[in-house]
């Protein structure tokens, strides 16, 4: 019997709860691979005789104090919006065209369409629908900052920005959420704005003033599983076998109902089985506001793990790569 050794590196409190159940996991999955879960930041050392058997380490960010003396690192780290989308379409996978935003750019209608979002370069921005618009491509194409209120921050800082296609995905702006571990999906919700955005043939004002991003305002979750949706996930993580967690936001176009990928998300803060991002979607699925808040966490927490086994799905998955991987 081959001993291996496989390292897990997490964010540390909250997190490490999850990771000794995975960990525990991993070792009843195959009782030859020693398992040591640990704190990415964590300045530790591990006595030789361990780095006597192959090993893989895995961190779920970029950051990782302990010196690793053999076997593959596999970890992740954000990756910027216009890297995402190259490595989309050189992967045949749909996502919204974009580009940097400047003002009188010229946007092809054939590629742009008829509307185009402006959101922050910034990915934490975007990830809390912060500074989000939509405005008529041809408006656009013709937009000076003068005709920008003075506190916009268009106006203010237009080197920030990039222009996207939209897609239409109804009425209520929504989206999904996939929590990838490597090839397998632990997690899917789908996530909608409670406030209906103003209709398309609005006029200019009201469009360019309205919650159009489904994570900008209140907003409701549920768990769902479609097919495509998931499968279209893996595809993502097809593209980026060597970062664990990829937390892919998808959209659907609700005339099509073609689907699209907005975000993969590789920085790794995506585990929101624990993680203080994840409490209002614990929160809301775990019982809305019918219990105390603990309560809705920690309900919503056991929804998240118990809609596809994700810390039984995340064992298996990692008990494979290490007896793939670890060298």
């Amino acid at each position: 019997m081959v001993r291996r050794n496989l390292i897990l590196g997490h964010r540390g409190v909250p997190y490490e709860r999850d990771f000794k159940e995975i960990a525990k996991k991993v070792s009843q999955l195959n009782p030859a691979i020693t398992v040591i879960s640990l704190p990415a930041l964590l300045k530790a050392f591990l006595p030789e005789q361990h780095w006597l058997s192959p090993t893989l380490t895995v961190v779920l960010q970029k950051t990782f104090h302990l010196q690793v003396m053999r076997g593959p690192v596999l970890r992740n780290g954000a990756i910027g919006k216009f890297r995402q989308q190259a490595l989309f379409r050189r992967h045949g996978i749909s996502t919204p065209p974009a580009l940097p935003f400047s003002f009188g750019m010229p946007l092809d209608p054939a590629i742009f369409g008829d509307f185009v979002l402006l959101k922050p370069g910034d990915l934490n921005k975007t990830s809390k629908g912060v500074g989000i618009f939509l405005f008529r491509r041809q408006r656009l194409s013709l937009l000076r900052d003068l005709d920008l209120p003075a506190t916009h921050p268009l106006r203010l800082h237009p080197q920030d920005y990039i222009a996207q296609r939209f897609v239409d995905t109804g009425p209520f702006p929504c989206h999904y959420r996939v929590q990838m571990l490597f090839d397998q999906p632990l997690y899917c919700w789908r996530q909608t704005l409670n406030e209906q955005r103003p209709p398309l043939d609005a006029p200019d004002h009201i469009i360019e003033s309205a919650v159009v991003a489904s994570q900008g305002g209140e907003r409701r979750f549920a768990l769902c599983a479609d097919d495509d949706v998931l499968k279209l996930a893996v595809d993502v993580h097809r593209a980026l076998p060597d970062v664990p967690s990829l937390g892919v936001d998808i959209v659907r176009d609700q005339v099509t109902g073609r689907l699209h990928v907005l975000e993969c998300n590789a920085g790794g803060n995506t585990w929101h089985f624990s993680s203080e991002m994840g409490a209002t979607c614990r929160a809301k699925l775990g019982g809305y506001l019918a219990c105390p808040e603990a309560e809705a966490d920690a309900r919503g927490r056991l929804a998240l793990i118990g809609q596809f086994g994700a810390f039984d799905r995340a064992a298996e998955v990692l008990a494979k790569k290490t007896v793939e991987l670890a060298s």
